[in-house]
């Protein structure tokens, strides 16, 4: 980048140690399967929710927003062949490389499916889904820089797309239709931040949106538990109610998050500090290893049973160092700088 973007700087590793602190409590949400000895937690459950909200979303959002930095202020305009292969370089190939490892270490049986093995890898195993996912966001994108449609009917249509169920596709495609609205959101936070700062910037407004997203919790955790009727229109219709609510939710979270230190950044005086910058730098490695080291605790060792209720602050501060440590030695070797430098 021609310049450092602050604000980024300080979302980027804010949000991917929200990823790891979720990840290490999803358990408690429901989100992966329970381990042997597991106890509920009301507490564990509602901060799952609250983390869930947005984060994952809020990446991709710096992802557009950063690439409409360079695309407008740098005026970066690739042709489309280059920036592919750009893109698959840097996306794709890290999420095949490492997505054949985590494969081989937590899917891979005795009756080993090729095909099984191929679709894994190619959606990304585990949490590397994400990464062909934003790749085809970037590709997405180019089209939409390049040609530039009405950016309120794009906003619109895209909004749509994210709440409407869309069928198993290959190669990360499925989630890319929830994610690019929020790619594009970032996309235009750039060209207008100031302008929609100058309206809803101030401490009124964010502390608002805190309380609306956290609102929005409470009644998204209040309709899943409703008894709707077993019929399938019923069951359609809390579907997508549930779908507005996260989306609701995911937009006040963003806004609330990127508000707050974008205000913060702003003030005449500030200047990032070189730890914040390089922890931004490494924010890529830590997302690679980080789930590689909480199901190996989780799920292939006994200390969950040992360590009791405290296991998931243990293997969250456990997680971030390993996984920092690792990234630090992988970007010593220019591989690893390919991968996730």
């Amino acid at each position: 980048m021609g310049k450092l973007l602050y604000e980024v700087s300080i979302i980027r590793p804010l949000v991917i140690g929200l990823m790891v602190l979720y990840h290490s409590f999803c358990i408690w949400g429901g989100e992966w399967s329970e381990f042997q000895c597991f106890r509920a937690n009301d507490f564990y459950y509602y901060l799952v929710a609250f983390i869930k909200g947005f984060r994952i979303e809020t990446i991709a959002f710096i992802a557009g927003y950063v690439y409409s930095y360079q695309l407008i202020d740098l005026n970066r305009n690739s042709c489309f062949l280059p920036f592919l292969k750009k893109k698959f370089n840097r996306l794709v190939v890290p999420c095949l490389f490492f997505s054949i490892i985590y494969y081989f270490i937590f899917y891979s049986k005795s009756d080993f499916n090729f095909i099984d093995f191929v679709y894994r890898v190619t959606n990304g195993a585990g949490h590397l889904w994400f990464l062909p996912m934003l790749f085809w966001c970037f590709l997405a994108m180019w089209y939409i820089g390049k040609y530039s449609p009405n950016q309120r009917s794009t906003f619109i249509i895209l909004s749509l797309v994210s709440i409407i169920p869309v069928p198993q596709l290959p190669f990360g495609l499925t989630k890319c239709f929830h994610f690019l609205f929020y790619f594009y959101a970032g996309y235009l936070m750039w060209i207008y931040k100031e302008k929609l700062f100058a309206k809803i910037g101030k401490i009124k407004h964010i502390i608002l949106f805190i309380l609306i997203y956290i609102f929005l919790i409470f009644l998204n955790e209040y309709i899943k538990n409703i008894n709707f009727s077993s019929g399938v229109f019923h069951r359609l219709i809390k579907m997508e109610l549930l779908s507005v609510l996260k989306y609701l939710m995911t937009i006040f979270g963003i806004l609330s998050l990127y508000l707050f230190v974008y205000s913060y950044t702003r003030r005449f005086d500030f200047k990032c500090s070189n730890f914040t910058i390089h922890l931004s730098e490494v924010c890529y490695g830590v997302y690679v290893f980080h789930q590689f080291i909480l199901v190996y605790l989780y799920y292939h060792t006994s200390l969950p049973c040992l360590l009791g209720l405290i296991t998931p602050w243990i293997f969250f501060t456990l997680t971030l160092f390993v996984s920092y440590l690792l990234t630090i030695i992988f970007l010593r070797f220019d591989f690893g700088k390919k991968m996730i430098g």
